[in-house]
């Protein structure tokens, strides 16, 4: 009897530990790719300084809003995280840091580790254009 006590406490602890690890980590990530799109609409200036229809991240802004929601999310889920926002713009030589303080792209680079060594790590581009805010993710670990 206290064998299949002892057989069923090996096989299913660590099913159980790893499906409760794998559903955390889930969690995280989806907290990461599904930003709200209001969040980024939030962060966005309409007007250049001429007052000319030119459509750009206000990056303080973004960043405080994204601080907001990954704090109000993962509230109790993470010890920490890190969070870096890079603009940058595309030209046909390549991509460069946008230093014009007006910039249409923005990478996100998200890191946090959520159990021992289980981490979640995250890439995700935002990039305005005529059809309004498009965001995809590449990198993800």
């Amino acid at each position: 009897m206290m064998s299949v006590i002892y057989y069923a406490l090996g096989v299913f602890a660590p099913i159980i530990s790893i499906f409760i690890m794998s559903n955390y980590g889930m969690f995280i990530n989806r907290t990461v790719s599904n930003i709200p799109h209001d969040l980024l609409m939030n962060s966005i200036a309409i007007l250049d300084e001429e007052e000319n229809v030119y459509p750009y991240f206000i990056i303080d802004q973004l960043e405080d809003n994204l601080v907001s929601y990954f704090n109000s999310q993962l509230h109790n889920k993470v010890d920490c995280y890190y969070m870096s926002l890079y603009p940058f713009t595309k030209t046909d030589e390549g991509i460069f840091l946008d230093t014009s303080g007006m910039p249409q792209n923005v990478q996100l680079h998200f890191i946090c580790d959520y159990y021992l060594d289980y981490k979640v790590d995250k890439k995700l581009i935002f990039s305005i254009d005529i059809s309004g805010i498009v965001n995809y993710e590449w990198g993800t670990n």
